[in-house]
């Protein structure tokens, strides 16, 4: 396993960007605020020791912060959809298509585009893991190996084109 971890030295750049909010947060202690930031990596440490996790090292290197009310709102939209997508999930069908999990579409809420990534990402999640299962069967001889992967390989053409969503086994 990999652990990240920030550099907390602020560059000009996001110093300049936060100075007009410093007062506002200040002002608030233990509040939370929404902002956009853009990482660089800066270095790396990989240990021959397989006993200890590599560690990857980053710095922020932009940030905005919104202000309150609308852009914060938007700002918390986009978040729900980036974890919308990261946390997908959902099962497939005996016919090889995949069914996003009622939970997936409900965190969707009101992002249209949030349902429709977390579609594809749930879909190469469960397509990843038929493959590695696939991968790892010494039992199967090629050509059952070259039949099913064939199969996952058209049912992953099907979910690029298929827009119809099935909800728990219902049409959406």
């Amino acid at each position: 396993m990999t652990i990240m971890k920030l550099d907390y030295r602020l560059t000009g750049a996001v110093t300049d960007a936060l100075a007009p909010h410093v007062e506002r947060i200040y002002d608030h202690p233990g509040a939370t605020f929404m902002g956009v930031v853009e990482f660089r990596h800066t270095s790396r440490l990989e240990l021959a020791d397989d006993e200890k996790d590599d560690e990857v090292k980053c710095r922020a290197i932009g940030i905005e912060v919104a202000s309150p009310g609308a852009q914060e709102n938007t700002l918390r939209e986009l978040q729900k959809s980036l974890w919308t997508v990261r946390t997908a999930d959902g099962t497939l069908t005996e016919e090889n298509e995949l069914r996003l999990a009622k939970q997936t579409l409900d965190q969707a809420g009101k992002v249209l585009n949030g349902v429709e990534l977390a579609r594809l990402a749930g879909a190469l999640k469960v397509y990843g893991e038929q493959l590695a299962a696939l991968a790892g069967d010494s039992s199967l001889r090629e050509a059952d190996l070259r039949r099913k992967v064939a199969e996952l390989a058209r049912a992953m053409g099907r979910v690029r084109t298929d827009t119809q969503l099935e909800i728990d086994g219902s049409p959406a």
